[in-house]
């Protein structure tokens, strides 16, 4: 489980100079449904 949040981390990091407010959204979904 760690490395796939580390892959996730990179790939949102690059689309991040793009759509920064989408993907933070999207990762704020991701990791509370991760949390559970």
């Amino acid at each position: 489980i760690q490395e796939q949040k580390r892959s996730v981390v990179r790939l949102i990091s690059k689309s991040l100079d793009e759509n920064g407010e989408l993907i933070a959204e999207l990762l704020s979904v991701w990791v509370v449904k991760s949390e559970r």
